[in-house]
C-alpha cells in the first residue's frame, strides 16, 4: 500500500528535470491525493449523518477526478496536469453548488451562498504553490479560472434558477456582502502569496547560484550568505506586515459585528413601538365598531317608530325620515363589516382544523340555493386534495364569497359555469375557483382588486367587501391570494392555504399546571396535566376545555392525568356534573383517559365512567398514551374525518 502511494506521489518526476520542477510535481500529486481522500471522507460523513445517496455518489465521482492530474504526469503532460490541479477545486465547487441547490432547493439557507465562495477564494493558493513565476502564461491562466468562478458565482446560479433571490431568500445587502468580502479576501491572499512566491523563487535562484559559487572563493560564499540573511529579514518583515493587515481585518470585522448588533437593537425597539401602536389602533377600532352598535340600533328603532306614527307629518318630513332610516341602515352595515374585519385581525379562531372541502362546499351550496338557477353549471373536484388544515369559518367564508361573486358577475350572454378544484403542492394546498363571467380589467383595476368597498361593475349589486374579506382572511392564516382574469372571458381565483407545521399539538391554553391542546389530524382535543394541581387551577383548566369545545365541537377527547396528582371529591363531582355534561352538549362523544394507578383510585374513574354511560359517551382508561391514541383513532373515518358511530 505504501509503495503504491509512493509511486503516485512520484508520478511525473524525472532526473533530467530541474529539482524545483520535480518538487512542484510531487506537491501537485500530494495535493490531488489529499483532496481525493478528503472528498471520500466527506461522502462517507454525508451518507452516515444525512443519508443523501445522490449527493454522496456525486462527491465520490468528483474524488476520482482528482486522479486525472496524476495520470497526466505519468504521461509527461506536466503543464496540463498542474493546470488541472489548479482549476479543479473552483470548477467542481461551483458545479456542485449549482447541482445541490437544484436537488435540495428546499434545504438551502443563506450560508450556502457563501461557503462555496470561500472555497474558491482559498483555492487561489494552489497555482501559486505548484507553478513557477517564470511560467507566466500557465500561472495567469490558472489564477484567471478561480477568479472567473468567483465573479460568475451569482450569474451562473441565476442562469440555472438557483440563485439567492430565485430560491425566495431576501437580504438587501446580499450582493455587497457576497461579492465584496470574498473578492477582498481573494485579492489579499493572491497579493500576499504572490509576494512570497516572487521572494521565494528569487531566493531559490540565488541559493542555486550560491551552491555553484560554494565551489569557488570563500569570500563570495560569505557575501552571498550575508545577502541571504538580509533577504530573510525582508521576508520576516513581509510576514509581519501580513499579520498586521490580518489584525486590521479582524478589527474591521469586530466593528462590523458591533454595528450589526446596534442596528438589531434599534430594530427591536422599533418593532416594540409598532406592536404598541398596532394594539392601540386595534383597541380603538374595537371600541368604535362595538360601542357604536347600540346608538345605531336605537336610531333605527326611533326611525321605525316615527315612520309607523306618521300622522300629522308632512311629505317632506316623511321623506327626511326615510332618508334618515337609509343612512342609519348603511351605517349599521358598515359597523357589521368592521366587526368581521376586527374578528379576523384579533385572531378569534387560532386553531387549525382538518377541514374537508366537500363538506364545506355542500354547506355553501345550500346557502347559495336562492341565488342559483337550473341553467348554471357548477363543477367541484376535490379529489387531489380532499382536505386542508385551516380555520373552518375562514374556508367557508372564502368559498361563499368567491362563489357568490361568480354568480353576481355572470355574463348575460352565456350560461354560468363555475369550477372548483383543489391541488396539493409543496407547503400549500391550492384552491382554484374559476368562472366564465364578465371578468375584470386587470390593467385598470388590478391594484385595487382586494380593496375594501371597491366595485368594478356598476350594473350589479354588491358592497365591494367580499374580495377584501377573502384576502384578509386567507392572509391571516399565512396563505396567499392571486387572480387571473380577462374581460368577457372569465376569472380564476387561486387561494394558497399554507400547511401548518405542527397540527397535532396546537396549544389552545397553557399554564404551569397543564396545557389544553388540539390535534387536527385526528380531530381530537385534550389536556395534559403537568404537576399536582390545586382546586382553583383544576377548575380553570377544565373551564378552558369547555370553551374550546364550544368553539370547535370536537367529538374526541384525550386526557393525560398521570401528573395531575390527587383530586378532591368536591372537584371530582364538580367536573362530572358540570364540565362533562357541558362537553357532551357541545358534541363530545368519546373520551380516553391516561391514568397513574398510584395517584387515581377506582372511585375517581368509576365516577367519570358512570356519568359517561348516562350521557351516552364512550369512556375508557389506559396506562399509556399510545394505547389511548390507538383507541381514539380507530373510530375515525380516514376518508372524510367523520367519527364513526
Amino acid at each position: 500500500m505504501t509503495s503504491w502511494i509512493q509511486r503516485l506521489v512520484q508520478s511525473g518526476v524525472r532526473d533530467v528535470q530541474p529539482p524545483s520542477l520535480n518538487r512542484n510535481l510531487v506537491t501537485a500529486n500530494i495535493i490531488s491525493l489529499i483532496i481525493a481522500g478528503l472528498a471520500l471522507i466527506m461522502a462517507a460523513l454525508l451518507w452516515f449523518f444525512y443519508n443523501q445517496p445522490l449527493f454522496c455518489l456525486m462527491v465520490v465521482c468528483v474524488s476520482f477526478l482528482f486522479f486525472i492530474p496524476i495520470i497526466f504526469n505519468a504521461f509527461e503532460r506536466i503543464h496540463i496536469s498542474r493546470f488541472i490541479t489548479s482549476v479543479q477545486i473552483p470548477l467542481y465547487t461551483i458545479g456542485i453548488s449549482i447541482i445541490t441547490k437544484s436537488l435540495y432547493f428546499d434545504k438551502v439557507n443563506p450560508s450556502n451562498y457563501f461557503d462555496g465562495r470561500f472555497i474558491i477564494t482559498a483555492s487561489v493558493i494552489l497555482p501559486l504553490i505548484i507553478i513557477h513565476i517564470k511560467e507566466l502564461k500557465l500561472l495567469v491562466s490558472a489564477v484567471s479560472v478561480s477568479l472567473l468562478c468567483l465573479l460568475t458565482f451569482d450569474p451562473l446560479h441565476t442562469f440555472f434558477n438557483v440563485g439567492f433571490y430565485e430560491l425566495g431568500m431576501v437580504s438587501w445587502d446580499y450582493p455587497f456582502a457576497a461579492n465584496f468580502y470574498p473578492l477582498l479576501t481573494y485579492v489579499f491572499i493572491l497579493a500576499s502569496f504572490l509576494f512570497m512566491k516572487v521572494s521565494n523563487e528569487k531566493f531559490e535562484k540565488e541559493n542555486e547560484a550560491l551552491i555553484v559559487k560554494l565551489k569557488g572563493q570563500n569570500d563570495e560564499i560569505l557575501a552571498q550568505s550575508e545577502e541571504l540573511v538580509t533577504n530573510q529579514d525582508q521576508l520576516m518583515e513581509a510576514y509581519r506586515v501580513i499579520e498586521l493587515q490580518k489584525d486590521q481585518l479582524l478589527g474591521a470585522n469586530t466593528n462590523l459585528a458591533s454595528e450589526v448588533s446596534q442596528s438589531k437593537q434599534a430594530l427591536e425597539y422599533a418593532n416594540e413601538e409598532l406592536i404598541k401602536h398596532n394594539n392601540e389602533l386595534r383597541q380603538f377600532s374595537y371600541t368604535i365598531s362595538h360601542n357604536l352598535r347600540a346608538p345605531v340600533a336605537r336610531l333605527l328603532g326611533l326611525t321605525y317608530l316615527l315612520k309607523n306614527n306618521s300622522n300629522g307629518l308632512t311629505s317632506d318630513q316623511l321623506n327626511m325620515i326615510d332618508l334618515l332610516n337609509i343612512s342609519s341602515s348603511e351605517l349599521d352595515t358598515i359597523i357589521r363589516d368592521l366587526n368581521k374585519i376586527i374578528d379576523i385581525r384579533n385572531e378569534v379562531y387560532k386553531i387549525k382544523e382538518k377541514v374537508f372541502f366537500e363538506a364545506e362546499w355542500e354547506q355553501v351550496r345550500r346557502s347559495l340555493a336562492s341565488l342559483t338557477t337550473s341553467e348554471m353549471k357548477i363543477h367541484a373536484d376535490f379529489s387531489e386534495a380532499p382536505f386542508v388544515y385551516t380555520i373552518r369559518p375562514i374556508l367557508n367564508s372564502v368559498l361563499y364569497n368567491l362563489a357568490s361573486n361568480a354568480i353576481k358577475y355572470r355574463s348575460p350572454k352565456r350560461p354560468l359555469e363555475i369550477t372548483l378544484k383543489s391541488i396539493k403542492t409543496t407547503g400549500y394546498v391550492k384552491l382554484m375557483v374559476s368562472d366564465n363571467g364578465l371578468g375584470i380589467n386587470m390593467d385598470l383595476y388590478g391594484k385595487d382588486l382586494f380593496g375594501i368597498y371597491k366595485r368594478f361593475h356598476s350594473d350589479t349589486e354588491g358592497k365591494g367587501l367580499g374580495l377584501y374579506l377573502v384576502k384578509t382572511q386567507v392572509e391571516s392564516t399565512g396563505g396567499v391570494v392571486s387572480v387571473e382574469s380577462s374581460m368577457n372571458v372569465g376569472t380564476t381565483f387561486i387561494i394558497d392555504f399554507k400547511t401548518p407545521g405542527d397540527i397535532e399539538g396546537q396549544i389552545y391554553f397553557d399554564s404551569e399546571f397543564g396545557s389544553v391542546y388540539y390535534n387536527a389530524r385526528t380531530n381530537t382535543a385534550g389536556i395534559v396535566w403537568k404537576k399536582q394541581v390545586d382546586s382553583e387551577h383544576y377548575r380553570t383548566l377544565f373551564n378552558k376545555c369547555v370553551d374550546m369545545l364550544r368553539i370547535y365541537n370536537t367529538p374526541l377527547w384525550l386526557s393525560d392525568m398521570r401528573k395531575q396528582g390527587a383530586v378532591s371529591i368536591e372537584d371530582q363531582q364538580w367536573m362530572v356534573q358540570n364540565v362533562l355534561i357541558e362537553a357532551v352538549r357541545n358534541g363530545l362523544r368519546r373520551i380516553a383517559g391516561i391514568y397513574d394507578p398510584h395517584q387515581h383510585n377506582d372511585e375517581y374513574r368509576n365516577r367519570i365512567s358512570m356519568m359517561g354511560q348516562k350521557l351516552g359517551v364512550d369512556i375508557d382508561f389506559f396506562r399509556s398514551r399510545k394505547e389511548a391514541e390507538e383507541w381514539i383513532e380507530k373510530y375515525i373515518n380516514p376518508v372524510d374525518g367523520v367519527v364513526k358511530k
